[in-house]
């Protein structure tokens, strides 16, 4: 994996949104890469800071109320520097985006062909049927013919899923971002969307960040993880890695509540307390006030981020293996 290239490189990003009439810190200072064909998996609890993140990169968020520092990488260009002009022709076409909920996306007035025609559009290219039809087949509908004359409110939710894939790989793009797409459908539906998923960044080589919630989702599909939570990532390394040897204490009790449900434990284990928000962000580890590990420099500061076991953290405190090795090391 060395020799892949880059094809998404985020340093220190910053993220603040508008509540009332001031700016507060959504996201902290992340950094990541996403490689060829890799699948990344952003992983944490609602109100970490995923969502904002992946928005944020493509411009859409309003700009009225959203302030980005850092860098965003991407064919030597930063995404954070782009007018809305030149990322409009970059998000669709180079960078595809999955929402959570693919129906509200679409505008209910429009067929699912005009959404094809409208997308060809946008980015100046030739409109041919045949080309969606076929992409259509591929997502796995089965009688595109009808589909594509249907509109958003007909389409049950694992086809709006499949139509909102198709959208978003309409022009081959080197990633697509998809934002927790498996949570408005059906839970008989939510393997088939990820296994397609799956495919396609087998077929095509499309690299691919998956934010979601759900340690088991992460563990079988994404080849690298982070974990997010109060603004920050906690770790960030190869999945097996973090999942079977965690480093920070939050990323262990996480693992610990997924074990909790999975296994079907009759007391299932659950962390007390809850997510802070970002209106209560202080300059101090987010996971202290919940953390049974917790030093008094947590509360103090925030933990600066760290190289070992070769992956990244934050933590003062971390889990004894890490311990151990920074001992050895000295």
């Amino acid at each position: 994996m060395d020799n892949v290239n880059t094809v998404l490189d985020v340093k220190n990003l910053k993220v603040a949104l508008k509540f009332g009439e001031i700016f507060k810190d959504v996201v902290r200072g992340i950094d990541f890469s996403l490689k060829e064909g890799e699948i990344l998996g952003i992983l944490g609890e609602s109100g970490s800071g995923k969502s904002v993140t992946v928005k944020s990169l493509l411009g859409l968020m309003p700009e009225a109320i959203i302030q980005r520092e850092g860098e965003a990488i991407f064919e030597d260009h930063d995404l954070l520097l782009m007018s809305s002009k030149k990322l409009k022709k970059i998000r669709g076409k180079s960078i595809g985006f999955v929402f959570q909920n693919s129906n509200s996306s679409m505008n209910h007035f429009m067929s699912i062909n005009g959404h094809f025609k409208e997308m060809y559009s946008v980015h100046q290219l030739p409109y041919k049927k045949e080309n969606v039809l076929n992409l259509l087949k591929e997502v796995g509908i089965k009688d595109p013919e009808v589909l594509i004359q249907m509109y958003p409110h007909q389409l049950s939710g694992g086809l709006s899923q499949r139509v909102g894939i198709a959208l978003a790989l309409c022009h081959n793009p080197k990633i697509i971002i998809a934002d927790e797409p498996t949570s408005s459908i059906d839970a008989s539906l939510r393997t088939k969307i990820l296994e397609l998923f799956s495919q396609i960044n087998k077929k095509h080589g499309t690299a691919i960040i998956l934010i979601t919630h759900d340690f088991k989702v992460a563990q079988k599909y994404c080849d690298n993880v982070a974990i997010m939570y109060g603004g920050i990532f906690f770790e960030y390394g190869e999945t097996q890695l973090v999942f079977n040897k965690p480093i920070t204490p939050y990323t262990a009790s996480l693992k610990k509540c997924a074990e909790s449900l999975y296994n079907s434990d009759k007391v299932l284990y659950q962390l007390e307390g809850y997510s802070p928000s970002p209106l209560n962000f202080e300059d101090n580890c987010p996971f202290a006030e919940r953390c049974d590990a917790r030093v008094t420099k947590c509360n103090e500061r925030m933990p600066q981020k760290t190289l070992s076991e070769n992956r990244i953290f934050r933590c003062w405190n971390p889990l004894d293996i890490v311990k151990r090795a920074c001992n050895d090391e000295n």
